[in-house]
């Protein structure tokens, strides 16, 4: 009876202790280490939400840019930290792309995780040199199944959403393409710009000025509904059923945060994204302010790694 007491007296502290935990919670700074460099989305995003923030939490939110290796050196980072909340990653669709694209991750891309919650989704836009008389996506497969292999859709850094929206579209548009790698943006959008290349799928962010300023033309955007910061463009979904390539942001740590941590940084989070002043700055940037709970982000994690894994095999893209 008295080891029976004790073991309830321990159960019951235990569930006291964490709310209080959790309500005192955080006494210090937190840290945002953020997989791209600075100025990329991913960057910009973490630096409109942490002074929001940090002004709710009367705390520092400090951003701690780790590039390199597609996102896994600032993964591995934020995996092998303290469970306590207070590192925290944020992080793109890159984490379900790299489950397939490296065959040795030094992680597990859910089960090493805690899941605080998405906080923008963007999207790539098919975009096609001015010169080819083109002007719908329709019009762009049916010239492609007249030409197979003819036609030359560019990409910069295989295995990104940027390349693999492009041989995802490929395959559900059922055209044969020379898919053409480039090192870096910046050349394959000259090389669009003056004919050189016919197609290519751009982040909205790299693109929007040359869309704006009609050097390029958009035909389809990659998500289902259209993107708030190119309202007139349709998705390529309406013309090919079921396409959807998402760019997705959100925050993870390592697993193991108490739960109460994890919901207390959710609702923290979701307060960022809501504020008027930095949901409109995310739509400037190309991104639309996008809220979840832990649960709903960690089961589209879940969805993803299988439907990247298998355009990632069907282009051949390898990261090691």
């Amino acid at each position: 009876m008295r080891n029976l007491i004790a073991a309830m007296a321990f159960v019951l502290s235990l569930v006291v202790a964490l709310p209080a935990h959790a309500q005192s919670f955080p006494g210090r700074a937190i840290r945002l280490v953020v997989i791209v460099p600075p100025g990329s989305a991913a960057d910009i995003i973490a630096r409109l939400f942490a002074p929001h923030m940090a002004e709710g939490f009367k705390q520092s939110v400090l951003v701690d840019n780790r590039p390199g290796a597609g996102g896994v050196i600032a993964t591995g980072v934020v995996k092998t930290a303290k469970p306590d909340g207070y590192t925290l990653l944020v992080t793109s669709s890159a984490h379900a792309i790299n489950a397939t694209l490296y065959s040795q991750l030094p992680y597990d891309s859910v089960k090493d995780f805690s899941f605080v919650g998405l906080c923008g989704n963007s999207a790539n836009v098919l975009v096609v040199t001015p010169g080819l008389p083109v002007y719908s996506v329709g019009e762009l497969i049916a010239l492609a199944k007249s030409k197979p292999g003819e036609m030359n859709i560019g990409h910069s850094s295989p295995g990104t959403t940027v390349h693999l929206s492009a041989v995802l579209f490929s395959m559900m548009a059922g055209i044969k393409v020379t898919h053409v790698p480039y090192k870096g943006a910046s050349d394959l959008l000259t090389d669009l710009m003056s004919g050189r290349l016919q197609v290519t799928t751009a982040s909205i962010s790299s693109a929007i000025q040359l869309l704006r300023g009609g050097k390029l033309r958009p035909l389809g955007v990659t998500t289902t509904q259209r993107h708030q910061a190119l309202p007139d463009i349709p998705p390529i979904a309406e013309t090919v059923p079921g396409y959807e390539a998402v760019v997705w942001f959100g925050v993870i740590g390592p697993a193991g945060i108490p739960k109460p941590i994890v919901d207390t940084l959710n609702r923290a989070l979701n307060e960022a994204v809501r504020a008027p002043e930095v949901s409109a700055k995310l739509v400037v940037a190309g991104v639309d302010p996008v809220t979840s709970t832990p649960e709903q982000f960690a089961a589209l994690v879940r969805t993803e790694i299988p439907k990247w894994g298998q355009v990632v095999r069907e282009s051949g893209a390898r990261a090691d």
